[in-house]
């Protein structure tokens, strides 16, 4: 490994190094990142919420070897050197407000009517108009004559940062229906921005991580759901935890560079530490489902590295994030479970049959299936076949269109192509990346 002065840059573009770093990262992992992952790119990195002086850039510029690093990790996160928060940010909701105006034809919106009065819209108005007019979900005197309405026997914590958000826009908004079109809207925003700026600080250029934020926000879930289930629609930390997730893959480098003990990589590195944490307890108030699936990940992953890698830490740092995100859901479901503690288990409420557990689940091939009521008449006519033609009708919303499903391809053959060669790549070169890379990337994202 050589150095050389930083105003020699320009001699060789293609083994230039850059200074990598990312939210919360420490001084140690920006030093090793500029010496062990010179080649990855050539892009500068900025980050934009390191709590250690030492993350400043060197006065050198490493000029790395053609192996590739020990570490996966080290240098591939962090914003890239440039990258302007409100201007990108602009960027976003411009394109958004334009999409979302079209798609939606939100000129013909009437403020004072629900977009959805039957079946789960039914409910949602319920809730939105009982948090308007009784300052929260749980009660209302106005159903359930003679007695009256009250959600204990049916948790409903899981989803309470978005009942909150509804809350507060409800206070300036003349109706329960104008909050639900509001925060409907205002989900797409929320979506696009988060996957953009994911994408940004996974190295993506503005164009690449644009399409990625724009797509994952009109994903066809979202327009299946919509403001029937709004709380489903606003999945703008699913980016963010799959951003956490990443990070325990490379759990080396982003928690435990150089061997580090536990209690050492919580003292050196709290900011990134606080991060994931706060990530973990925002998602076990917005989304039971989407916490649910993090906890199986995080606990798969960090299974499958503690066999393959001899190494216990993953396994500390998985059952860390996992008490956040269940230590949440059980705090904002706190008053569903006291309420059961006092009064009994209701054997009716949210009681599931077998079909419906298997209509309702995740399934690999409605995944991949045409969106439902796709405009191409063929392909719609597939996918309403494959949900109807059975005994168990299958539940719309779960098909990932045709970027979602080329992205979920590409990433499942990328992955066996590693897994059956033995063969370790080394990264792009300067340039390769920009090329080809960013399509695969986009669309797996």
């Amino acid at each position: 490994m050589l150095e050389r002065p930083a105003a020699a840059r320009g001699a060789e573009p293609a083994r230039t190094g850059h200074n990598a770093a990312d939210p919360a990262g420490a001084g140690d992992e920006a030093a090793a990142a500029t010496t062990t992952r010179g080649h990855e790119t050539g892009d500068d990195v900025l980050d934009l919420t390191a709590t250690d002086d030492a993350a400043v850039a060197p006065a050198t510029v490493a000029v790395a070897d053609d192996e590739p690093a020990d570490e996966p990790g080290v240098g591939v996160y962090g914003f890239p050197r440039g990258t302007r928060l409100v201007r990108e940010s602009a960027l976003v909701c411009a394109v958004v407000a334009v999409a979302v105006t079209i798609v939606y034809k939100l000129w013909n919106i009437r403020p004072n009517v629900p977009a959805s009065y039957d079946g789960d819209g039914l409910f949602g108005d319920y809730l939105t108009k009982t948090l308007r007019d009784y300052g929260w979900i749980l009660h209302n005197p106005r159903v359930g004559a003679p007695f009256s309405g009250n959600l204990y026997d049916y948790p409903p914590g899981g989803e309470n940062i978005h009942y909150l958000s509804m809350k507060v826009l409800g206070f300036v908004l003349p109706s329960y229906a104008a909050t639900q079109h509001a925060y409907f809207i205002l989900s797409f925003f929320l979506v696009a921005l988060a996957a953009y700026f994911v994408a940004r600080y996974l190295k993506l250029g503005v164009g690449a991580s644009l399409i990625v934020g724009v797509l994952y926000s009109f994903a066809p879930y979202h327009q299946s759901h919509g403001e029937a289930q709004i709380t489903r629609s606003a999945y703008y930390i699913v980016p963010i935890i799959t951003l956490v997730i990443l990070w325990v893959i490379d759990y080396r480098s982003r928690f435990f560079p150089e061997g580090e003990t536990i209690r050492r990589s919580v003292s050196a590195h709290r900011g990134r530490w606080l991060f994931a944490l706060g990530v973990c307890i925002v998602l076990g108030a917005s989304d039971t489902q989407n916490a649910i699936f993090a906890v199986c990940l995080l606990g798969s992953v960090a299974v499958a590295l503690a066999v393959a890698n001899r190494d216990g830490r993953s396994l500390v740092l998985d059952l860390v994030l996992a008490a956040a995100i269940g230590g949440s859901l059980v705090i904002n479901n706190a008053p569903s479970i006291l309420y059961r503690r006092e009064h009994g288990k209701n054997e009716v409420a949210a009681v599931r049959s077998i079909n419906e557990g298997d209509a309702f689940s995740l399934g690999l091939t409605r995944m991949l299936m045409p969106t439902y009521g796709n405009r191409i008449p063929a392909l719609s006519n597939l996918s309403h076949k494959a949900a109807t033609d059975k005994i168990v009708h299958d539940d719309i919303g779960e098909a990932l269109g045709t970027f979602g499903a080329s992205g979920l391809l590409i990433a499942f053959v990328a992955a066996l192509g590693r897994v059956f060669s033995g063969v370790r790549h080394a990264p792009p070169r300067r340039g390769e990346r920009g090329r080809t890379g960013w399509w695969s990337r986009s669309c797996s994202t």
